[in-house]
């Protein structure tokens, strides 16, 4: 996994288990993961997130979030090796739970 992208991710707005993480890839297309939490966290936001992912290919279909971590950071493991890590704007209880996730890449 060698290439990485910027980006934020939030909770859905009247959610506390759907999320959305936006990226701008290096090429410019935006890569868009959206999925359902499998436990309830408090309202948070990323708004400095870095995605990490070793080609565009990775950032497509669905995929299973193995690890899905909050606290003072949001940590997300998917099972393609794909990461996404971000200091929380605020701090919530701590969670460890999983997730499902589905990838959207656009121009």
């Amino acid at each position: 996994m060698s290439n990485t992208a910027t980006g934020w991710v939030r909770l859905a707005k009247d959610s506390n288990t759907h999320f959305v993480g936006c990226f701008t890839l290096a090429d410019k297309k935006v890569a868009t993961l959206v999925g359902k939490l499998t436990q309830p966290v408090e309202t948070c936001e990323s708004a400095q997130a870095t995605l990490t992912y070793g080609s565009v290919s990775d950032l497509a279909d669905a995929h299973e979030v193995d690890h899905a971590d909050f606290g003072s950071y949001v940590s997300l493991s998917l099972d393609n090796g794909v990461r996404v890590n971000g200091q929380l704007n605020n701090r919530v209880t701590s969670t460890h739970t999983t997730a499902k996730g589905h990838w959207i890449v656009t121009e």
